[in-house]
């Protein structure tokens, strides 16, 4: 019983290290991604106040909770789920540059 448990331990040690930095990447892109857009698209259209990053990061969580929370895949590995948080806001800020130009 206690080799099984040495087995498992650093998995799930890893699994948590794992989520908890997927979670702070994944605040810090939205910031970054919704503070860009913000600020380059809707501020300079609508003639409004910019943004900071903090309020952008707020601004992401609040239309999380009212939008409901993202259901996860419990049989990803937090690499992927990683990956797949970047690959979004990577391909969002990338759109969002495509914008941004045409103005």
């Amino acid at each position: 019983m206690k080799n099984e448990n040495k087995k498992y331990l650093p998995q799930a040690v890893g699994g948590c290290l794992g989520t908890i930095l997927t979670l702070f990447i994944s605040l810090w892109l939205a910031g970054v991604v919704i503070h860009y857009g913000w600020n380059n698209i809707i501020a300079a259209t609508f003639e409004i106040q910019r943004i900071t990053f903090w309020q952008a990061v707020g601004i992401d969580l609040l239309i999380t909770a009212i939008t409901g929370s993202p259901k996860g895949d419990t049989e990803k590995s937090w690499l992927e789920v990683l990956g797949k948080v970047i690959y979004w806001y990577l391909v969002l800020w990338f759109l969002m540059w495509i914008v941004v130009s045409l103005l």
